[in-house]
């Protein structure tokens, strides 16, 4: 079977990429952010599929 470089669900190394991931956009200055006004509504959406994720994943990572 060939070996994934991927975490497994539930995997911290997983949980802390999404917390990195989300850090960096999160610390985006508005003027950078405002420069790139035409990904804001995408930069926006990534945000709140990263918190889901996250929420989900420390969830999984609770239960073990």
């Amino acid at each position: 079977m060939a070996e994934t470089i991927w975490p497994e669900p539930g995997d911290p190394d997983l949980l802390y990429i999404i917390e990195k991931a989300l850090t960096e956009i999160e610390a985006m200055p508005r003027d950078k952010r405002e420069n790139l006004a035409h990904l804001d509504a995408e930069i926006n959406d990534a945000v709140e599929k990263l918190k889901a994720l996250k929420e989900k994943l420390e969830a999984t990572t609770d239960k073990k």
